[in-house]
């Protein structure tokens, strides 16, 4: 049985049977998705709890948005199109969340996901205010890098707050 998957292309998948995509626990998905969505509704992979996209769509929002189970989500190179406006299936138990390019739509989703402890915002390339992040009350660690500094508004007063107790940024 298939507990890790990763996917380059659509045509590579196409040889995993449907029922093992449900048994995943982690999945790791590097261009076009839209084969798995076809195959497989989120509801269904109940027990995936790491899920890696890179280069997603749109329609990969919806799908992400509908996973039960998550504990780890990392998001690269997506833009706001990974970021569906409903609330998250796995806002009450997703720990880590690292999102590269963030959008302020990004923030507001990530005030969704309430249990997060570490928070990647990566590649921050204009300015958020991190004062939103206190709707985030388990936030402990922020992973800033590949970010400019000047970009990340209220980071000092996050710390003082105690929200915050390591941060990894690039200078």
């Amino acid at each position: 049985m298939v507990r890790e998957l990763t996917v380059e292309t659509a045509n590579e998948q196409l040889e995993v049977d449907a029922a093992e995509i449900v048994q995943l626990e982690e999945l790791r998905i590097l261009g076009d998705v839209t084969f798995v969505i076809r195959r497989v509704t989120p509801p269904q992979m109940t027990r995936l709890h790491s899920l890696a996209v890179v280069n997603c769509t749109a329609e990969v929002a919806d799908f992400v948005v509908d996973l039960p189970s998550l504990t780890e989500l990392s998001i690269y190179n997506c833009g706001s199109t990974a970021v569906s406006m409903r609330e998250p299936a796995c806002a009450a138990q997703l720990l880590r969340l690292s999102i590269s390019n963030p959008t302020m739509d990004t923030l507001t989703w990530i005030e969704r996901c309430t249990s997060v402890t570490h928070l990647g915002l990566r590649k921050c390339t204009f300015e958020i205010n991190l004062r939103l992040l206190s709707e985030v009350p388990h936030l402990t660690t922020l992973d800033t890098s590949e970010s400019d500094l000047h970009h990340l508004h209220g980071l000092q007063r996050c710390m003082e707050l105690g929200k915050i107790d390591a941060t990894r940024c690039s200078r």
